[in-house]
């Protein structure tokens, strides 16, 4: 029996659509790639409503305590979106549900695939590198060799791993 049911993220070849239902909007950007994403999702919020666009070329702390003021004034009726790299943009999605934000008040897409952010499920460091599901990377806290899993926790904005090489005497 197939599983249909995963907590891995899929990102689509294109950006999901703006809610129409919203009253109020927060757009981030991250990367000169999420800029069109961002731009093509401005001309589709009806004029007159609130509109807040952050760009920034990386996810630094600076952008994060603007995202959290951001967060701050979110009312009901307000969305969010999000693009830029995958893991960044799971940074920030974390952030808006461990704020209160429902689902389905937020819409994000992946501009990039590349890094993934890996939670070692032995030291709880989290650390980021460019592998792949099923790959093997050394952890950032404890240096075990952990195999990252098909597994990934939308709280921790994260993807498992644990020790490889484990059944090996």
């Amino acid at each position: 029996m197939a599983i249909d049911r995963t907590s891995v993220p899929r990102w689509g070849p294109e950006p999901p659509g703006v809610d129409a239902a919203g009253r109020s909007f927060a757009i981030v950007s991250l990367g000169e790639a999420a800029l069109p994403v961002a731009a093509a999702w401005a001309a589709e919020i009806a004029p007159g409503l609130p509109l807040r666009h952050v760009h920034a070329e990386v996810l630094d702390e600076a952008l994060l305590a603007r995202f959290g003021r951001e967060l701050g004034r979110a009312v009901v009726g307000w969305r969010l979106m999000l693009a830029g790299p995958e893991d960044e943009v799971q940074v920030l999605r974390a952030r808006a549900a461990e704020a209160g934000a429902l689902p389905c008040e937020v819409r994000a897409h992946a501009t990039a695939t590349g890094a993934l952010r890996v939670y070692c499920a032995h030291c709880r460091t989290t650390g980021r590198a460019a592998v792949e599901i099923g790959g093997v990377l050394p952890c950032t806290g404890c240096g075990a060799d952990l195999v990252v899993h098909a597994h990934h926790s939308r709280r921790l904005a994260a993807y498992l791993g644990t020790r490889a090489h484990v059944e090996t005497p």
